[in-house]
């Protein structure tokens, strides 16, 4: 029994000593340094372990995990794992998995900085651009296909930095990585948009529709671009396009609507308000919508009606009472508009 207690002990003791032979003496005492918190140490001799190691992922892999990443040198976290990557598959999902935390961690650092810069709650404004976009910068290192932290640099680059034309050019880089996404082709035509550049950002709304005809979100923003460029007309075509696809979106009727009373098709226009009334008899934007397009037909009985509703809605709204008031003025009943008048005076 001692004898095979010894052999045993030998067996092992030569088995650790094949692991540790095929390590390099620069990668061992890598690891070493690793241990002892000596990052400085642990760098150089990883450095020198990946020429003495040429094919060996581990040696990559622990650069970017122990040193780089523990340091926030993001960019040769990237570079590494991706080392890693080219010398075998050994640490496929480890990587996979240090590349989404890290994603996830800087994407959520952004947004912190990016409330704040909208809410205003920063100490100071530039530190808190710099912060959120240095953060989505890093993101955007480790999933260079996701959308989402491009969009939300350009953001911030367009609304709080003011630079339109950077704004622009951090779209394209990311059109660079992710060709064709929707998302990102249709924030640069409202920024385009908002540069002045009103026939560059319908041609590329109209590219994207093209492309894509039944996608809700993107064929709301270009009729709402071609509703505030006062291209109605090409608004109501959007608008009448996306209802057929989704005839169950009540908001697609009230803003057809809207487009209509922007060229006083008022007949048509209050046909699309009362189909959004069928959806919701209490909807109060519509229901005065509604009110005013018939009192702006003249047809103060059938507005009154609709502003009565509202008031069972909300009785002591100013805004109601004085809308009763102007159409019983309109029917000739003075006496019992002034009170609703005084009523609407009284509690403004």
């Amino acid at each position: 029994m001692k004898f095979k207690s010894v052999l045993l002990t030998v067996m092992l003791i030569s088995v650790a000593f094949m692991f540790t032979a095929c390590n390099s003496p620069e990668f061992t005492s890598a690891k070493m340094y690793v241990q002892q918190k000596d990052l400085v140490k642990a760098e150089e001799f990883f450095l020198k372990a990946l020429d003495t190691e040429p094919t060996n992922p581990e040696v990559p892999y622990l650069l970017a995990k122990d040193v780089y990443g523990p340091n926030k040198d993001y960019i040769n976290v990237e570079k590494y794992l991706n080392e890693s990557l080219k010398r075998g598959d050994t640490y496929k999902q480890e990587i996979k998995d240090l590349k989404e935390f890290y994603w996830g961690k800087a994407f959520n650092e952004g947004v912190k900085y990016y409330n704040q810069l909208v809410n205003k709650e920063y100490d100071n404004k530039e530190t808190a651009i710099h912060n959120a976009v240095e953060n989505f910068r890093v993101a955007q290192l480790f999933n260079k296909k996701d959308p989402k932290a491009y969009l939300q640099e350009a953001v911030i680059v367009f609304s709080f930095l003011e630079d339109k034309v950077m704004a622009v050019l951090v779209l394209d880089n990311a059109l660079e990585e992710i060709p064709g996404n929707i998302e990102i082709l249709s924030k640069k035509a409202l920024f385009l948009n908002d540069m002045g550049k009103e026939d560059e950002a319908i041609a590329l709304f109209q590219n994207i529709m093209n492309e894509q005809p039944d996608n809700l979100k993107i064929g709301q923003s270009f009729a709402g671009l071609l509703f505030k460029q006062e291209k109605f007309e090409q608004a109501i075509e959007v608008y009448n396009k996306l209802i057929a696809e989704h005839p169950d979106k009540k908001n697609l009727y009230f803003n057809l609507a809207l487009s209509y009373v922007r060229i006083d098709k008022l007949e048509d226009a209050k046909i699309q308000f009362e189909t959004v009334l069928a959806f919701d008899p209490n909807d109060k934007e519509t229901l005065l919508a509604v009110g005013d397009t018939y009192q702006n037909l003249d047809n103060y009985i059938t507005s009154e009606i609709y502003y009565r509703k509202l008031l069972e809605l909300e009785p002591t709204n100013p805004k109601y009472l004085m809308r009763i008031a102007k159409s019983l003025n309109g029917q000739k009943k003075y006496e019992e508009g002034m009170k609703y008048f005084k009523q609407s005076k009284a509690l403004q």
